[in-house]
């Protein structure tokens, strides 16, 4: 559509397309970032999209019959969040429910555009595609962030202020990955696995070691340092 947003406005954040990038942050929803584009217009481009007959032949062949919007006049927004629930009805009948959630609160983090792989492309059917998404060291740090109140104090170290803005902490790599693994260890080992990591010529794998031997709990110090080796033991 000619008004649609541009890819330097807006980022994936999380939900299944994020498995294109084989990123850890996947739900059954879809979570972007967006920025420059006022709510009004955003409503008016997602209803248009998701109103198009267009977009709902793409479906059909995965089995959806129809897509039922949201009742926008119903629907609970906010100027930070918008937010569009979905219903898919299949062919069988079933009801399929998802939804799409867009902040409007900028970005956090650094987005990269990267075109989706040939091989995914041919299992959707779907032309070429160039897709916005967060870079893995910006993924990791929104999660600790979402989830820093699990990390004791003593440990809540290594940030600093991105760009010296004030509006959201960095970790410098070594440290970024530790509180993955801390994390791992205290919920439900979810935060240990991470296929997509690429270790760069300057990650510093004895920094890292360093950072997991001064997690104040011995057992999940230990636990760390055990995923970090099995981490380290397969780089990319």
């Amino acid at each position: 559509m000619a008004e649609r947003p541009k890819q330097d406005s807006m980022s994936l954040k999380e939900g299944k397309p994020a498995l294109f990038f084989k990123s850890f942050r996947y739900s059954e929803d879809m979570d972007l970032d967006i920025q420059g584009v006022k709510a009004d217009i955003l409503k008016s481009i997602v209803m248009k999209i998701l109103q198009a007959l267009s977009f709902q032949d793409i479906l059909k062949p995965f089995g959806v019959e129809r897509v039922v919007p949201p009742d926008i006049g119903r629907a609970k927004q906010t100027e930070a969040t918008r937010r569009f629930k979905i219903h898919l009805i299949t062919y069988a009948g079933e009801d399929l429910f998802t939804k799409v959630e867009f902040s409007r609160r900028g970005f956090r983090g650094k987005p990269v555009v990267q075109s989706v792989s040939n091989t995914i492309l041919r299992e959707y059917k779907l032309a070429p595609l160039l897709v916005p998404h967060y870079d893995i060291q910006s993924a990791i740090m929104q999660r600790i962030g979402a989830l820093a109140g699990r990390i004791t104090a003593p440990f809540f170290d290594g940030f600093t202020w991105y760009k010296g803005t004030g509006s959201f902490l960095t970790a410098e790599p070594e440290k970024a990955l530790v509180d993955c693994l801390y994390l791992s260890a205290c919920k439900k080992k979810q935060f240990g696995y991470f296929p997509e990591l690429h270790f760069p010529k300057s990650f510093s794998f004895r920094k890292a070691k360093k950072w997991a031997k001064k997690i104040p709990d011995f057992k999940i110090s230990l636990y760390a340092q055990k995923r970090l080796d099995v981490v380290l033991s397969n780089p990319s």
